[in-house]
C-alpha cells in the first residue's frame, strides 16, 4: 500500500487506487517542480455558523464588497446541508465547499466578476486548444457539480474537465479541476485542491490555482499547476522530474509543478492607469511561462498524430488574461 504525505490537520486520505497514474510519459518537456509543499493548513474562520439567515446575510455583504469568499467554522453537516438547500430555493449561485466532519470547515465562494474571470479564461483556453485538436466531442466538462466525498465532506469545483467516453458516467470524477481565489485566502485553495486528490481517491490528476493579490502594489495573479508525484521524483534540488506509476510501497507527494506570476509593469502605478491601460496585455510582465497542462492527464492516454500534444498556455496568453481579470475589477 502507498503511503501519501498529506500535512496539517487535513484527514488522512482513503485507499488509493490500483493506478493512480497512467503508465505512460507525457510528451512535454520533463516540468521542474516550482516547490514541494506536503504540509497544509485549515484557512481561518472569518465567523461561526449561527444560522442560515446570518451566513447569507454574510454573503449579501461579500457581495457588496467585492470578496469571493467566505470561511464559516465550525460548521456540521445538518448546517452545509441546509444552506445548500436555501441556496437552491432562492436561485443563488454561491458555491460551498464542505471539509467534512473532522475539520468541520465550510468554504464558500461568491462567483464575483473577477472571479469568474479568473477560472473561466484559464478552462476556456484548454476547451479551445481541445477543439484545435480535432477532440471537441472528446471531452464534458462541468462546473460547481457537487461531488461527496470521505467523513460528509463535499466538494464543488469553479471549473472541471474530464475525458468521454473515457469517463462516462453520473459518478466519474474529473481529470482536471479548476480553482480560482481573488480574496480568498491561498489556504482555502489549498485546502480545497488537497480534498481534490484525497476525495476522489487519486482519479484527478492535475488541480490549476489561479489566486489574485488585489491588495499589492504590483497586482500579481499567481497560477500553480499541482499533481501527486513519487516522493522521489521531486526531491529537493532536482533539475527534472519524470512521471512514474506509483509501485507499491511508494510514497506520493502533493508538488506544485509550476507556479506562474503575472504582474502590473505599467509606467504609472495601477491604481492611476486608465481602464484602456489596465485592459492593455502589454503592461503586464509574465515570470515562468508557459503553463503546460499534460494531455495523457487529463486524457488519460497518450497524444496520438501531429495535432495531439501537450496544452501550453504562453506567456501572450496570460498576460491577455491579466488584462481581463484585472479589467473586470474596474
Amino acid at each position: 500500500m502507498a503511503t501519501y504525505l498529506y500535512g496539517g490537520s487535513m484527514e488522512p486520505p482513503q485507499k488509493p487506487a490500483a493506478s493512480p497514474t497512467p503508465p505512460f510519459s507525457s510528451s512535454s518537456t520533463t516540468l521542474v517542480p516550482a516547490t514541494d509543499v506536503t504540509t497544509f493548513h485549515n484557512p481561518s474562520p472569518d465567523a461561526s455558523f449561527e444560522s442560515v439567515g446570518g451566513v447569507l446575510a454574510l454573503i449579501e455583504n461579500a457581495i457588496r464588497t467585492r470578496d469571493d469568499s467566505i470561511v464559516v467554522a465550525p460548521s456540521s453537516v445538518k448546517q452545509y446541508n441546509a444552506l445548500c438547500r436555501e441556496r437552491d430555493v432562492r436561485g443563488h449561485k454561491f458555491r460551498v465547499f464542505y471539509l467534512g466532519t473532522q475539520i468541520r470547515i465550510m468554504i464558500i465562494t461568491i462567483p464575483t466578476s473577477a472571479h469568474e474571470g479568473m477560472h473561466r479564461h484559464l478552462s476556456s483556453q484548454l476547451e479551445v486548444q481541445i477543439a484545435q485538436m480535432g477532440l471537441a466531442t472528446g471531452w464534458r466538462s462541468f462546473a460547481a457539480t457537487t461531488r461527496a466525498g470521505p467523513s460528509n465532506s463535499y466538494g464543488e469545483a469553479d471549473g472541471s474537465i474530464m475525458p468521454f467516453p473515457a469517463r462516462a458516467g453520473a459518478d466519474q470524477w474529473p481529470t482536471i479541476v479548476f480553482e480560482a481565489g481573488y480574496s480568498q485566502s491561498e489556504e482555502s485553495l489549498r485546502a480545497k485542491m488537497n480534498w481534490w486528490f484525497r476525495a476522489s481517491n487519486h482519479q484527478v490528476k492535475i488541480v490549476v490555482l489561479a489566486k489574485a493579490f488585489p491588495l499589492t502594489a504590483e497586482k500579481r495573479l499567481k497560477v500553480e499547476q499541482w499533481q501527486e508525484r513519487p516522493a522521489e521524483a521531486v526531491r529537493p534540488g532536482a533539475t527534472g522530474t519524470r512521471r512514474s506509476t506509483a509501485a507499491a510501497g511508494a510514497v506520493l507527494q502533493l508538488t506544485c509543478l509550476q507556479a506562474i506570476n503575472i504582474t502590473w509593469a505599467g509606467h504609472v502605478p495601477f491604481n492611476e492607469a486608465t481602464l484602456a491601460e489596465v485592459a492593455d496585455p502589454n503592461q503586464y510582465n509574465v515570470a515562468r511561462a508557459p503553463l503546460v497542462l499534460e494531455f495523457s492527464l487529463v486524457f488519460l492516454r497518450p497524444a496520438v498524430g501531429p495535432r495531439e500534444s501537450d496544452f501550453t498556455f504562453s506567456a501572450d496568453f496570460l498576460q491577455y488574461y491579466a488584462a481581463v481579470v484585472w479589467s473586470s475589477t474596474r
